[in-house]
């Protein structure tokens, strides 16, 4: 499967290689789910394999707690302390990893509104968020305000972010470093004073199901999506492009399997597709009780690597993964492994990019140095004797 996995990166690199400017780095996050319920039935994150997702990734994001409407924070109740303390020891390991802790979501949205539009009920959030940041030794906070949101509380939601990384500075234990304050979108969501103001905003490029049958999240989707939210004024600098770890049925597109488990079911499948079916695969017959009839769409490595390839050329700040969790744990499917590979490519050309560039400068030196030479020497032939 490597070899077949090859051309696909070899392209990569002619890529990485021939473009403009890059940011100091591509940013690769993972969102991790540390809860189980109703919106997280069939993963859990006793699936994640903490070091192996550190080592490829540069932020780890856990998914996540609820802003209450006095400007708490409500935790929740069932996460076990040692998940936190997996996730601050594999950042330990892997210098450079970033943690931080999503507040919102399905479900854990509704005191948005209200917090946003009250200023001491946004302080206290703020503070309480500052706290947490300090006592669990957290690089980052991620907002995901789920739903419409009105355009009238977007200044609201402006502040709150650009308050909240004000604070943070003021704190003892960020004095020397920056909270990083990032936002989730819906394609098309309207937010330009909140997109002003977050660190980075990530992109959910997927679950684009309008009619059946349905492919949830492909390279096209991805495409239109960037444009979408370039129109509405957010900087390609700032996107961060959100890539699915799960599948969705084609014709049912409320079934969801997560893509370990499609890999699983499904057996080996060519690493540039897309969709599997009992009907198409053998190993997936030996499933058929719960797979007849159906036809699973998910983003396979060969779809995620040109993605990647688009964030590149189209200047974003990098993409992440929804979520760690359902990633496969075979390296030659994981699509973690696939992504961290573009990466590290993108580290590799930065770093020659930059030798070049001191090469070049060194060689302008010389010829100017040179040039100065023959000029002062062509002068001293040119004076008469007499002035010698």
């Amino acid at each position: 499967m490597r070899g077949r996995l090859g051309p696909l990166l070899g392209a990569l690199l002619v890529l990485l290689q021939s473009a403009g400017a890059w940011h100091e780095e591509f940013r690769l996050s993972a969102y991790v789910n540390i809860e189980h319920g109703p919106w997280f039935p069939e993963y859990k994150t006793g699936n994640v394999d903490w070091a192996r997702v550190a080592q490829r990734a540069t932020d780890l994001i856990l998914y996540s707690i609820e802003p209450s409407s006095d400007g708490g924070v409500v935790h929740v109740p069932h996460v076990p302390p040692e998940v936190l303390e997996a996730a601050r020891l594999a950042r330990e390991h892997h210098p450079g990893v970033r943690l931080h802790v999503c507040v919102g979501g399905p479900g854990k949205s509704a005191a948005f509104g209200p917090v946003v539009i009250n200023l001491s009920v946004r302080r206290s959030l703020i503070k309480e968020l500052v706290r947490l940041a300090v006592d669990e030794d957290l690089d980052g906070i991620d907002f995901a305000w789920d739903g419409d949101v009105n355009p009238s509380l977007d200044s609201g939601y402006a502040q709150l972010m650009t308050e909240l990384k004000e604070a943070a500075a003021k704190a003892e234990d960020f004095t020397k470093k920056e909270l990083v304050v990032t936002m989730m979108v819906q394609p098309g969501e309207e937010h330009p004073q909140a997109y002003g103001a977050a660190d980075y905003i990530h992109l959910m490029s997927y679950d684009n199901c309008t009619k059946v049958p349905c492919q949830h999240s492909t390279y096209e989707n991805a495409q239109a999506n960037v444009q979408e939210m370039l129109a509405l004024g957010a900087e390609p600098s700032k996107l961060v492009l959100g890539i699915p770890a799960y599948a969705r049925e084609k014709n049912d597109p409320e079934e969801v399997r997560s893509y370990n488990e499609i890999l699983r079911d499904g057996g080996p499948v060519p690493l540039d597709q897309d969709e599997v079916s009992p009907e198409k695969h053998r190993t997936m017959r030996e499933h058929m009780e719960q797979h007849v009839g159906k036809t699973w769409y998910f983003n396979s490595v060969g779809t995620v690597v040109k993605k990647a390839e688009y964030a590149v050329q189209q200047g974003l700040a990098g993409v992440y993964v929804w979520e760690a969790g359902q990633d496969a744990s075979i390296r030659s499917y994981s699509l973690m492994a696939a992504l961290g590979d573009v990466k590290k490519r993108k580290k590799y050309d930065r770093d020659r990019q930059a030798e070049m560039d001191e090469e070049k400068k060194r060689k302008n030196e010389a010829a100017r140095l040179k040039a100065k030479k023959k000029k002062e020497q062509a002068r001293k032939r040119a004076r008469p004797r007499g002035d010698l």
